[in-house]
């Protein structure tokens, strides 16, 4: 197009939904700043339009950059895209250029179109992501806000609670109502597991040392409470996006959870590390390991492949009958607050 009509430049518009973009240039490094998409609204491609006169009769105000010549491109009255050219300074449009684009134009119908369905599915892949991490962004915020709200309210007032009983169980004698006494200290000891059992639960939801500290101290602080010794080894790892740490945590925490069920080990160690533009982790056992290839990934598993996926994450599971087990992750992350110095933490077994 561009060589038959001398053009600076030809280029090629795709119709995605009720956009124009442009799809094509000739020639390369032709497009500038505003060679954007153009909404249909404001470019209502009817017939042919040469420097604002009619053509075939047919009226038409697209507005496009650099068009001295528009033409739609349309199969079974579906407009499809439009083929524009701009003539050198000082040059007009000339009818030859007006068959030439119209014939190609013609011709274009099912390139385009396979074109479009190309783009119209790579948009909703991208919608599809962008309304995946909107959806994590959203939980990871209610999750913070609920344990704000545990730690606000629910523990706060037991806390309360628990210093009156604790008052009245001081002023009541244990000999001359034993019975009472008894009462007391129990309610104490049980507004104890009602504050550990709600730390747990807030813990799950949105861990405040996570939110706090950032990705090793969390896992480090876990680590402790792990049942089976666990070392700690966080080589440059800085802070990140809420919704990469969360999915990166919870991960590993499932990873330790598969060591304590099901590999038999005597200790684990948890890796994390930023390379580059990814944050890696690893999870590495000594314990009985198994066959990858014939067994059947459990739900936890899976659960975390789905979740690193939702922040652009991969997952892989490397395991040997007898030698261990070992899962790596990375998500590739934009760095928040500068890297830290490697944290090296050996928990033991709490219980």
């Amino acid at each position: 197009m561009a060589g038959g009509t001398g053009a600076k430049p030809a280029r090629v518009w795709l119709r995605v939904g009720s956009q124009l973009r442009p799809a094509a240039t000739w020639p390369p490094g032709s497009d500038s700043d505003d060679t954007m998409a153009v909404k249909l609204e404001s470019a209502q491609v009817e017939g042919a339009r040469v420097e604002g006169a009619r053509v075939d009769g047919v009226d038409a105000t697209p507005t496009l950059p650099d068009a001295d010549l528009v033409v739609p491109v349309r199969e079974q009255g579906e407009l499809l895209g439009v083929l524009t050219i701009a003539k050198p300074r000082g040059e007009r449009v000339t009818e030859i250029d007006i068959e030439l684009v119209g014939r190609l134009a013609a011709a274009s119908g099912v390139v385009l179109r396979n074109l479009r369905l190309d783009a119209e599915l790579a948009q909703r892949l991208t919608d599809l992501e962008a309304s995946r991490r909107r959806l994590l962004h959203a939980q990871n915020d209610a999750r913070q806000r609920i344990e704000a709200e545990l730690a606000g309210g629910t523990r706060a007032q037991l806390g309360v609670l628990r210093e009156r009983l604790t008052g009245l169980a001081r002023e009541v004698d244990p000999v001359g109502t034993p019975k009472s006494a008894l009462l007391l200290r129990q309610l104490v000891a049980a507004t104890d597991g009602a504050l550990d059992t709600l730390a747990g639960l807030a813990a799950g939801v949105y861990p405040p040392r996570l939110a706090a500290g950032g990705l090793a101290a969390a896992l480090t602080e876990q680590a402790a409470k792990a049942a089976v010794p666990v070392s700690v080894h966080a080589a440059g790892v800085g802070r990140y996006p809420a919704e990469v740490e969360a999915a990166v945590y919870f991960s590993v925490l499932e990873a330790l959870q598969n060591v304590a069920k099901y590999a038999g080990a005597s200790s684990a160690q948890v890796r994390l590390r930023h390379d580059g533009d990814l944050l890696r982790f690893e999870v590495t056992d000594d314990g009985i390991g198994f066959d990858p290839a014939t067994t059947v990934l459990g739900t936890g598993l899976q659960g975390m492949g789905d979740r690193l996926d939702t922040v652009g994450g991969t997952m892989t599971v490397d395991s040997t009958p007898g030698d261990g087990t070992t899962i790596t992750g990375q998500v590739t992350v934009v760095l928040e607050i500068p890297l830290m110095p490697a944290v090296h933490a050996l928990a033991g077994a709490s219980r």
